[in-house]
C-alpha cells in the first residue's frame, strides 16, 4: 500500500506541473496576444482558442490531483486508525 501512497503523490507532483505549465501559457498568450480587442483577427481567435485549450488541461489536472488527494488522505486515515488500534491501551 505505501507503494500506491507514493505513486498518488508522484502523480500529483507531474499534474501540478502539467497544469502550471498550462497556466503559464495562459499567461503568455494572453500578455503577447490580447492587447487589444479586434473581433476581426483571427489570429486573436487562435490565441482565445489556445487559452481555451490550456484552461481546460489545467482545470483536468486540477480536478485530478483534487481525487488523488482525497484517495490519498483516506489510505492515510485508514491507515492512521489501523496503527492506532494495533497499540495497548
Amino acid at each position: 500500500m505505501p507503494q500506491e501512497q507514493e505513486h498518488r503523490f508522484e502523480s500529483m507532483r507531474t499534474l501540478a506541473e502539467e497544469a502550471e505549465a498550462a497556466i503559464s501559457a495562459i499567461q503568455a498568450t494572453a500578455q503577447t496576444h490580447l492587447n487589444e480587442v479586434d473581433n476581426d483577427s483571427s489570429a486573436q481567435a487562435e490565441s482565445l482558442q489556445r487559452i481555451s485549450q490550456s484552461a481546460g488541461m489545467a482545470v483536468e489536472a486540477l480536478r485530478e490531483i483534487a481525487q488523488l488527494a482525497r484517495r490519498s488522505r483516506s489510505y492515510q486515515a485508514q491507515a492512521h486508525q489501523e496503527h492506532s488500534s494495533d497499540r495497548p491501551q
